[in-house]
């Protein structure tokens, strides 16, 4: 059993995304190792530790120490900007601190206790690689993402507002894999780099000429299932579900186009769940193109409620314009829902002809008119909606968390391997 320190900004028993995958993590590494986890957030902001406070009032975990950083007066006023919603960067120069205050209390920590290695577990953007890889221990990183880019040949479907945001965020993105001075200390130093998606693997190993392992961040705690009703003759409506924050990023404009195309939208029901600031244009839009009966916004819903919604769904969308590996692809797994996403970003390493279907990226229009063609064919073709259930199911089992964690244990005896060698 090794001793290990986490550090994982955002982690959460009660949430999606990264807040589940560091939580996931912890839950199963803890199975075969003591580890002591460093987190800023439970909840919406930096120092929202409620959440997680209210859970381990009443569970404990063995062998973990949850501890949480409180973000200092400093990192606090930096981050006012990004809570009130003017300016959402100012987060980094917030994070950035609290790294600082990371490092602070890693450093005091390893003088007085033996660890066997750090791991910065997440969030898994890379441009915040923090200071701990500063200490001399063992030090794993990742899986990390974020390198990727919005295509600019997509900018069309985004307001005056989102290309500006985007363009922006595309200029510094390449600009800071390139030359931020942190990054490439961190990178050069780490024993252990693992990356998210392919994609940023390519990047890494060709910008900063270091090896690093592909390994997606997120994997199924249970075993898939299938809910065998809802392929019971005759199906009324064949359910589709997106969900997601929504906004520009994820691209749902494209998807709502590509309904205005389907020639049997009358035998198809659509769940948008989630909430965010471009959904009133969106409702907007359904109604002008007479999707009311077709689409349904639920909003913002707790995870059971979403869980039950995949678990009665037919097809999932992804139509994201830049993404990691969105939790919601193994959620779907988890149920034996099949993927219909953009062939791009994690999407493009996950999903396969058994488990999904995997649009090329060209343009707005093409990617609209593929979607309707798919859709199409699938409800002419109702047996495969069935047929690329199965095929999920298949697929979800590569990724079975009790896999992960031997993997993870590998991973664990290589960095302390490499840091050995490195220091002979």
């Amino acid at each position: 059993m090794k001793n290990v320190i986490i550090i994982a900004y955002q982690c959460s028993p009660f949430r999606g995304s990264e807040y589940s995958v560091a939580w996931n993590y912890i839950l199963n590494m803890s199975r075969d190792n003591k580890l002591t986890v460093l987190y800023g957030t439970s909840g919406d902001h930096m120092g929202d530790f409620e959440d997680m406070l209210r859970y381990l009032g009443s569970n404990k975990l063995e062998n973990v120490n949850f501890i949480p950083i409180a973000p200092s007066r400093v990192a606090n006023a930096l981050n006012i900007l990004n809570k009130k919603n003017i300016f959402n960067y100012s987060f980094y120069f917030a994070y950035r601190v609290w790294q600082k205050q990371v490092y602070k209390y890693v450093k005091e920590l390893t003088e007085k206790e033996k660890f066997d290695l750090i791991h910065f577990l997440c969030p898994i953007g890379y441009r915040e690689p923090g200071y701990v890889w500063k200490l001399n221990i063992p030090y794993m990183w990742g899986p990390i993402g974020g390198a990727n880019n919005t295509p600019w040949k997509l900018f069309d479907i985004l307001s005056l507002k989102g290309k500006l945001k985007y363009a922006f965020r595309n200029v510094v993105n390449s600009f800071q894999l390139h030359y931020s001075n942190n990054v490439r200390k961190a990178i050069k130093r780490v024993d252990l780099l693992l990356t998210a998606t392919s994609e940023v693997q390519t990047k890494i190993k060709k910008i900063h000429k270091k090896d690093c392992i592909y390994l997606p961040e997120n994997c199924l705690l249970t075993e898939p299932k299938i809910d065998e009703n809802k392929f019971i003759e005759p199906i009324d409506k064949y359910q589709l579900i997106f969900v997601g924050r929504v906004d520009e990023n994820k691209g749902c404009i494209m998807f709502l186009r590509a309904l205005t195309l389907v020639k049997g939208k009358n035998k198809i029901k659509v769940n948008i769940i989630g909430d965010g600031p471009v959904k009133p244009q969106l409702e907007e839009f359904v109604k002008t193109n007479a999707l009311d009966d077709v689409v349904t916004f639920h909003g913002k819903m707790s995870r059971n409620e979403v869980m039950q919604m995949f678990n009665s769904a037919h097809l999932h969308i992804i139509s994201s314009l830049s993404e990691g590996n969105p939790t919601t692809i193994w959620e779907a797994m988890t149920y034996g829902v099949p993927t219909l996403s953009l062939d791009h970003c994690g999407m493009h390493d996950t999903i396969c002809p058994k488990c999904g279907i995997k649009i090329p990226v060209i343009n707005s229009e093409q990617i609209a008119s593929d979607i309707a063609r798919e859709i199409d064919y699938l409800l002419e073709h109702p047996q495969t909606f069935e047929t690329l259930a199965r095929g999920t199911i298949e697929c979800a089992k590569k990724y079975m968390w009790d896999e992960r964690r031997k993997q993870m244990n590998q991973y664990y005896d290589l960095v302390i391997e490499r840091f050995k060698q490195r220091i002979k």
